[in-house]
């Protein structure tokens, strides 16, 4: 990491790359397509990467929409069973637009599943009960707590519905 002087005895710490590297970085997005995975391979920020790209000249023009893509997304979905995240990092696509080839191309989205059983879930409550912490039922399961959180709110209502049986005392 370069340190040199600048206005009024401030120092600038972040990386300098010498033109050699900025060239590499400019092949690497032209080659990728992506900022955050050029950042990755530079070991750099994403604010960092797109700053030297940008003072270096290279054009950040939106990628246009083509079949490969389309297919790429279609297939990803379809075929390997990957859900819109995953796509989005593995593409550079954003969600929105991995949703929008996706219902362009007449799939129907699937519901996020959650990673708890119903026992998990019924687990989860009696642990919830007893400790009164979302975040112990959480660890106990290893799960995010929001997962518990939710699926406890979907519980609750199939029960205020009538579609299972209240918990036992």
């Amino acid at each position: 990491m370069a340190v040199r002087p600048q206005n009024h005895g401030r120092i600038d710490r972040r990386k300098t790359l010498t033109p050699e590297k900025l060239q590499q970085a400019a092949d690497a997005y032209q080659r990728l397509g992506n900022v955050r995975k050029v950042a990755a391979e530079l070991g750099l920020s994403y604010a960092g990467t797109h700053y030297r790209l940008r003072r270096a000249g290279v054009s950040f023009t939106r990628k246009r929409r083509t079949a490969e893509d389309d297919e790429a997304v279609r297939r990803l979905y379809v075929d390997h069973g990957f859900g819109v995240r995953v796509i989005e990092r593995e593409t550079g696509l954003s969600s929105s637009s991995v949703r929008y080839r996706l219902k362009q191309a007449g799939i129907e989205l699937r519901q996020p599943t959650s990673p708890l059983s119903d026992e998990q879930l019924l687990e989860a409550e009696h642990v919830f009960q007893r400790e009164g912490s979302l975040s112990k039922a959480a660890k106990a399961l290893r799960v995010a707590e929001s997962t518990v959180h939710r699926r406890l709110n979907q519980l609750a209502e199939r029960r205020d519905r009538g579609l299972i049986a209240p918990p036992e005392p």
